[in-house]
């Protein structure tokens, strides 16, 4: 089992690189999420050298047609960088690391899709390294694709998780609807009539993406998983730099004995920030209703 964390600030490296076995970063050429360079991707190689942990790869963006040629140049440049993996979302990905031969480098990320174990097995079978389950799923599901997968998974375990994915620039359209400029440097926040909370919602060039109104806590959950999944993924983004420290740490120390202490300290400490187990104890299945307005809003 690994403890990896997925980073949008590259001094964070050097507050947890002793309490995760790696990162995962991205560049911006081929991502909404990750703001990084190629040569800030070459400098979080050297601390990752440094440290002694292992480095990890994102594309977390549908690729365009137009776009085909920038990301497998980027992957060409990756490649170099010796990544322990390589998240991906979009299955051309899969084709063009076939066709090079690191294939078996591939953890297949497709945020909502991977809830059961037929698909897992089958993707898995292409000889990937390993497959990302769907944020929605419950406990009792998630054991049941890693019994059925010899453990071959990877979870997200803590931190804001991403909601939606849309190529679509759903903040754009929306003000020019309503007549108001676009403002790249305020966070926006979007809430349903369904939810009492805001989500953020972030837009690039790529699109856009949606995350969740908590913050993923599951320390009971992980220590029960610990021996069924293959890496944890701790996310910092919208994450304070004192946040995302602690959490991490809290899941190095974490024990049968401590884990209530522990998380009633993390609530204690920040007040502010809603922490939840996410969908593993519930469904995700809702009656649509008649009526469904959503509200935007920029803060």
């Amino acid at each position: 089992m690994q403890l990896l964390c997925s980073i949008t600030h590259i001094d964070l490296i050097d507050d947890i690189w002793e309490d995760v076995d790696g990162i995962i970063v991205g560049a911006k050429a081929a991502s909404l999420k990750y703001p990084f360079t190629l040569d800030e991707l070459v400098t979080i190689k050297k601390k990752c050298q440094m440290y002694d942990i292992d480095l990890y790869f994102e594309v977390d963006i549908l690729i365009k047609e137009t776009k085909r040629t920038v990301v497998f140049d980027l992957l060409d440049f990756v490649m170099k960088l010796g990544p322990k993996g390589i998240y991906f979302s979009d299955l051309a990905i899969y084709d063009y690391a076939l066709k090079k031969g690191y294939h078996d480098l591939l953890i297949y990320d497709p945020m909502t899709l991977m809830t059961n174990s037929l698909d897992a097995i089958f993707f898995l079978h292409k000889g990937i390294k390993g497959v990302t389950l769907a944020r929605e799923l419950t406990l009792d599901e998630i054991v049941k694709i890693c019994d059925m997968t010899n453990g071959q998974v990877d979870m997200q375990i803590a931190g804001f998780i991403r909601m939606a994915y849309s190529g679509r620039h759903f903040i754009n359209d929306y003000l020019d609807y309503i007549d108001k400029p676009y403002d790249k440097d305020k966070t926006y926040m979007i809430k349903e009539e369904t939810r009492d909370k805001k989500m953020h919602i972030y837009e690039g060039r790529e699109g856009t993406l949606i995350y969740s109104e908590f913050v993923l806590l599951a320390l009971n959950e992980y220590l029960k998983l610990k021996d069924k999944v293959a890496r944890f993924i701790i996310d910092d983004r919208y994450l304070s730099h004192d946040l995302i420290i602690d959490i991490i740490k809290a899941h190095r120390v974490v024990d049968e004995d401590n884990v209530s202490s522990i998380e009633n300290e993390l609530k204690e400490r920040y007040p502010s920030i809603y922490f939840d187990t996410g969908y593993l104890y519930n469904k995700t299945m809702i009656k649509k209703e008649e009526k469904d307005d959503r509200a935007i809003s920029a803060e």
